[in-house]
This record gives C-alpha cells, structure tokens and sequence, in this order.
C-alpha cells in the first residue's frame, strides 16, 4: 500500500502548512494564529494542543526521512513554548509534555526532554492530593473540583506516562493520575 511514501506526502503537507499558518496567518484578538482564505489550517497553532502534536508528527516524519526543516521547525516550537510557557493553560501543559517526549524519542535532543521535564513540573504543581488536575480548558466546564477527562486529565495521564518512563522522579505523580482515572 506504500503506507511510508504516503506517511512522507502527509507530513510534507503537514510542515508545509504549518510553516504557512506560523509566517502569513494573522492573529486574532486573543493572540491565536487565525485561519484565513489562504490558509486552511483549523486549529490554532500557538496553542501546544495543536502546534505540539504537529511537533510530535513530524519529528517522527524527521527521524524516518532526515529532513533539516522539520527539525528546525521543532526547535523553533520548542522555543516558543518556553518562552510562553505562562500564557497556556494546564492542559496546555500536557500536550507540551506529549509532543515534547514524542521529539526527545525520534530526534535523540536533550532540549525535547527538559522542555517535557519543565512542562511536567507544571502539570505536577496542579495535581491534587487526589490526584485530579483542575480543569481549566476552554471548550470544557472550567473548576478545580472538575475531573476534565476530554482536554486535560486523559492527556495529563499520557504525557506523565511518557515522561515518567525517561524520568523516574515523575512516577509518583503519575500514579497518582492513574489511580484517579
């Protein structure tokens, strides 16, 4: 079925607009890269829930085809990131975490890792005694009595589950999550 090439086409258009929303896309009120005529990207790039999985794509499409741009591409992600790191919310924070192990994995670059290491700490800072993490997505009922198990404490629950096995310092916190779920 060619699974690889056609893997190759999509992440080439993935990168493609990707690139096109970050350089050209105008930004709303709020900040958030738009969608425009020219563009037709949903979703908003600037936010980890959708840049970060781009990330996590690529730079498994990186590792299989060696393609500089990508990897650039993700270090440049990576820096914005932590550079806004204060702007996202905590679910936020677990998609960073995802996208920033998934790229420590294919690209073998410590910077992927203390980004996730980073990102996992702020997730950790939210935890609960009971292990929930406050809900606080905004197409979710925001309260920090709140299990959000659509944006927040699913993805938490991976991400720590990635990070806790390439840093053993967040298993605790990982079962923890686990036991609520």
């Amino acid at each position: 079925y060619n699974l690889r090439f056609w893997a190759g086409k999509l992440a080439e258009e993935l990168f493609v607009g990707a690139v096109r929303v970050m350089n050209e896309g105008e930004r709303d009120s709020e900040g958030h890269w738009n969608d425009t005529e020219k563009i037709p990207w949903r979703g908003w790039l600037d936010l980890p829930h959708w840049g970060s999985l781009t990330c996590m794509a690529l730079a498994r499409a990186a590792r299989e085809e060696q393609k500089e741009e990508y990897k650039k591409f993700i270090q440049n992600y990576d820096a914005y990131i932590n550079e806004n790191a204060e702007k996202f919310t905590v679910s936020e924070y677990t998609y960073a975490v995802i996208g920033s192990c998934a790229a420590y994995h294919y690209l073998d670059d410590d910077r992927y890792l203390c980004t996730a290491k980073r990102f996992g700490q702020l997730i950790v800072s939210k935890v609960t005694p009971q292990g929930n993490i406050p809900a606080e997505h905004y197409e979710a009922p925001v309260g920090k009595h709140l299990v959000d198990t659509i944006y927040t404490v699913n993805w938490a629950l991976l991400g720590l589950q990635s990070l806790s096995s390439l840093c053993p310092e967040f298993k605790g916190q990982f079962k923890k999550v686990m036991d609520l779920v």
